[in-house]
């Protein structure tokens, strides 16, 4: 994160980014027209999904969730980076 530091000595509140981290955390993400949501519907499981517009690759997550930082943050952020690790050698930045 890049910006002003409040008051309390930090740019972002750790919570504010939890908030963010948490819509999706330990939930399926799928892309729209995946037959899982069907499946997760049909079983009442619907809110252990998340649908994207997008396939969930690193790339995409890392744009997305840059986004909604940025959304969710304070005007005094001006940038966010994110990274999303696929595995321990694979990983996208955005």
């Amino acid at each position: 994160m890049t910006g002003e530091l409040t008051e309390e000595g930090w740019v972002v509140d750790k919570g504010d980014v939890t908030d963010v981290i948490d819509a999706w955390d330990h939930r399926f993400l799928v892309e729209e027209g995946d037959p899982l949501v069907d499946a997760f519907e049909a079983s009442d499981d619907g809110d252990a999904l998340v649908v994207l517009d997008h396939p969930p690759t690193a790339e995409v997550m890392s744009v997305l969730l840059e986004q909604r930082m940025l959304e969710a943050f304070p005007d005094t952020v001006s940038d966010v980076s994110v990274s999303v690790s696929e595995t321990g050698e694979l990983c996208a930045s955005y």
